[in-house]
């Protein structure tokens, strides 16, 4: 009470202010939990590049025969991903340039997918955002019609090296 009679209110507690940091809760291994989901996206598409790559390595080495091309049956002509599976055999075997002769369009669809995998295991690792300055700048590219272009590109170039 006041000399008034009346009583004082406290004043409010200020906020205790702490340093800024990160209050996610961790997974066992000490990652947050989107890190954790973005490193296991990460490895998962190493994973399957690699699984892909190294069969079709492994098949050539052991002269399996691969599939045929159904459309090369039908018209004679080779179509826009034929050599798919020996270029990734060669690049499973370390022959990123022979494999780039064999299909660039392939080889550098498996390439640019590996490098996606590796750009989210070093966000899940390190907390980076490298994924997403890669998405900020890809979004402003036409991407279909840079694809469509690619693949006929890439269809022509299969279409004069067989003839």
């Amino acid at each position: 009470m006041n000399e008034d009679g009346r009583v004082e209110q406290a004043s409010p507690t200020p906020p205790v202010l702490r340093p800024a940091m990160d209050t996610a809760p961790r997974s066992a291994g000490g990652l947050q939990p989107d890190r954790w989901r973005i490193l296991r996206s990460g490895l998962l598409i190493l994973s399957l590049v690699a699984i892909a790559v190294l069969a079709f390595d492994f098949a050539l080495a052991h002269t399996w025969p691969l599939p045929g091309c159904p459309f090369e049956n039908l018209t004679g002509h080779p179509c826009a991903f034929c050599g798919g599976c020996r270029t990734l055999a060669l690049l499973g075997s370390a022959h990123p340039l022979r494999a780039l002769g064999m299909n660039p369009f392939v080889a550098l669809s498996v390439m640019a997918t590996a490098a996606w995998g590796g750009a989210l295991v070093c966000d899940g690792l390190t907390g980076s955002r490298l994924r997403i300055t890669l998405i900020q700048r890809i979004q402003c590219l036409p991407w279909m019609r840079l694809l469509m272009a690619a693949m006929l590109l890439n269809w022509f170039y299969l279409l004069v090296r067989v003839h």
